[in-house]
């Protein structure tokens, strides 16, 4: 019984009721989990929310798929469909979403990982490349002297 309860804390059944584009993403980032991780209380709310945003895109998109690009304006115009700016605000706040819950990648394809085969959190990742992007394969002392030698 402990390890279906293990099982259930790292993978748990979706918090809401989900269209299929907010349900595939839960079971997608859920299922994406490295062994022995699992959501916190507030990792899952935010999924939560951002499953919830993932099926709003989606109906935006219908809507844009069912009208077109182009539909007409209060004076019949052809204008923009307005859909369009709502999909980019709800696809930026989905990112953000994303981004708070910090995901890493899964230590057995290697990437994502510190040197002590650990799993780094993205703002570990984004600091490591700054530094090899700084540093390039040097490290800042042989750097020092490397110009010291010349």
């Amino acid at each position: 019984m402990g390890s279906r309860m293990a099982k259930e804390l790292a993978h748990p059944a979706p918090r809401g009721v989900f269209d299929k584009p907010g349900k595939a993403a839960w079971e997608r980032l859920v299922g994406s989990l490295p062994d022995g991780w699992s959501f916190d209380p507030r990792e899952l709310e935010i999924l939560t929310e951002a499953c919830k945003v993932r099926d709003l895109i989606g109906e935006l998109e219908t809507a844009i798929g069912d009208h077109g690009a182009m539909v007409s304006g209060s004076k019949g115009q052809k204008v923009v469909n307005p859909a369009y700016a709502e999909l980019r605000q709800q696809r930026a706040l989905y990112a953000q979403l994303l981004g708070k819950l910090e995901l890493v990648d899964a230590p057995a394809t290697g990437s994502g990982t510190g040197s002590d085969g650990k799993p780094q959190s993205a703002a570990s990742k984004q600091a490591s490349k700054a530094a090899r992007s700084r540093w390039g394969s040097q490290s800042p002392r042989a750097a020092g002297q490397s110009r010291m030698n010349v």
